[in-house]
């Protein structure tokens, strides 16, 4: 019984640690993608421009997009950055 429950919280802690690492990864693509959304749409990038550009489906880039456009004209990628961690 004791073996099982730790073979358990081994399993779970390495469950976490992975779970851990995917969303460290997801947040750091994010990040890059807002931050590049950001310099573009600087530039009067459109939607639909800005996706070509970075080879990513319009479904992919649209949410982040309008994120982006709730800063502009500034664009401001720090406040970017906290208001799409606050949205997780």
């Amino acid at each position: 019984m004791e073996v099982s429950k730790q073979a358990m919280l081994d399993f779970t802690f390495e469950r976490q640690l992975e779970l851990e690492r995917r969303d460290s990864r997801e947040d750091g693509i994010a990040t890059t993608l807002l931050s590049l959304i950001c310099r573009k749409a600087r530039k009067n990038k459109s939607l639909e421009q800005i996706a070509e550009e970075l080879e990513e489906e319009i479904s992919v880039i649209e949410p982040l997009y309008e994120l982006v456009q709730a800063f502009a004209p500034d664009y401001d990628e720090e406040q970017v950055f906290e208001a799409y961690k606050n949205r997780m």
